[in-house]
């Protein structure tokens, strides 16, 4: 779509789901807002924003459930990823998390990406977070590998904070790197196992 896009109700229709196929939407311009749930039964899901003026802030938001199973969730955004409501579920499957704005010459407020729904539950996650002070931070229902997802490897920002929370095993195999931001990994009750690196110079 060129413009905003929400994903609700329509003629008796909730939100979207296939049998297993792929589910991809993008906005050319404007924000994507779902307020109800999008199921694949294992398929990828795909969800992005585009902005055509970078003194825009076009935000990804999700207010509903997003469940693909053993398949990949993936968020790209121009600007803010923000989790309101409903779970991410690729239990089996992963999820990668972008954004794709990095004009430092705009003056617009640091982008936020936050999925911090305690319910949340993906097998694998990375994240590669581009504008200058943006940060990121995720939690997990249970046990979690930050990993490689369609090309993306580890969780990187570019001086923005990191925050990873889960109650169950995090284990590190692809590098976290956050330049000058600070780097949280929240391994409540779990274990944390580092195979690679976790580079940070903020505190």
């Amino acid at each position: 779509d060129a413009n905003t896009v929400i994903i609700g109700t329509v003629d008796g229709v909730t939100g979207i789901t296939t049998n297993g196929g792929s589910i991809t939407l993008n906005t050319g311009n404007g924000p994507l807002t779902i307020n109800n749930p999008i199921t694949s039964l294992n398929g990828n899901i795909t969800l992005s924003t585009g902005e055509t003026l970078e003194s825009e802030i076009v935000t990804l938001t999700l207010a509903a459930n997003l469940s693909a199973g053993s398949g990949i969730i993936d968020l790209l955004s121009a600007d803010d990823i923000i989790q309101t409501a409903g779970s991410i579920l690729a239990s089996t499957g992963s999820l990668r998390v972008r954004t794709t704005d990095t004009d430092a010459s705009v003056s617009v407020p640091p982008a936020v990406i936050t999925l911090t729904q305690a319910t949340n539950n993906v097998g694998t996650l990375a994240g590669s977070i581009l504008e200058s002070g943006d940060s990121f931070s995720y939690g997990d229902a249970d046990g979690l590998t930050i990993g490689s997802v369609l090309g993306t490897l580890g969780v990187t920002t570019a001086g923005g904070n990191i925050t990873i929370t889960t109650p169950g095993a995090l284990t590190v195999s692809q590098a976290v790197s956050s330049g000058a931001g600070a780097i949280t990994l929240n391994v409540n009750g779990g274990t944390l196992t580092n195979n690679n690196t976790i580079t940070s110079s903020g505190t």
